[in-house]
Parts: C-alpha cells; structure tokens; sequence
C-alpha cells in the first residue's frame, strides 16, 4: 500500500497560534491587512521527497504516478504542473521511501535547477531534491 502523509490542517487563518507567528520586527516588508507572516513549520510540514530503485523495473515499468524532478520544472512557467518525465507504480512508493504527496502540495526545487516553484494538482511522487510544504 502507497504511503500517505497525514497532516493536520490550519482551518482557520484568524486563529493562528501565537508562536507560528512572525514577530513584527523579523518582517522583511509589509502585507496586505488580511495577510499573516507565519513560520512555515509552524503552520505545515515542510518534508523532501525520494526515489525508488531506479534499477527495479516494476517499480517504473507502466508507473501512473508522475514522479517529478527540478529538470520537469526548468523552464516551466504555468502555476500547476501534474506531469513529469517520468511515472513510478505504487509498487515502486510502497517499497522507497518515496512518498505520495497529496493534491495542492507546493514544490520547491533545491538544487539545479534551484528555486522553481509548483503547485500540485494531482497526488505526485518528487525526487529527493524538493523541498515539499503540505
């Protein structure tokens, strides 16, 4: 069975814990009234990703679940991506530590290409070198 993970929710943004606050002084710029400077691990989880054996075929061979890479977001521009270069089976997270990572999961890649951004619209599997808030 696919790994998930299961993480708590912050439903109501009014009512955000004291210590997942930033302090005024450590803002580096001003927001708009309705919005909070808030410490990501604070707020959600903040985990990387990882990869199966690339030399197990059942673990690739007809995989469904795209597995992305920073080169899947290199020269990428739309907001949402939910394909990669490659796909991985369930058999291939069930048995790594890879981990399914649910819809709306934002990526950040942390080594090159660095720094891109994408948003999940679909259940994806990332490579180790993302940095995953969920």
């Amino acid at each position: 069975m696919a790994k998930t993970k299961k993480i708590p929710l912050i439903e109501d943004f009014n009512n955000i814990p004291a210590e997942s606050l930033v302090p005024e002084e450590e803002q580096p710029y001003p927001l708009p009234a309705h919005w909070k400077w808030v410490r990501l691990g604070q707020v959600t989880e903040v985990v990387s990703g990882g990869t199966p054996k690339t030399t197990v075929p059942e673990y690739w061979d007809n995989g469904e679940i795209p597995w992305l890479t920073p080169a899947d977001l290199s020269g990428y521009s739309e907001r949402y991506i939910s394909r990669g270069f490659k796909n991985i089976t369930l058999k291939g997270v069930a048995h790594s530590s890879a981990t399914l990572f649910p819809k709306g999961t934002v990526c950040l890649s942390t080594r090159a290409p660095i720094g891109y951004v994408g948003l999940m619209p679909i259940f994806c599997v990332f490579i180790l070198v993302f940095l995953l808030v969920v």
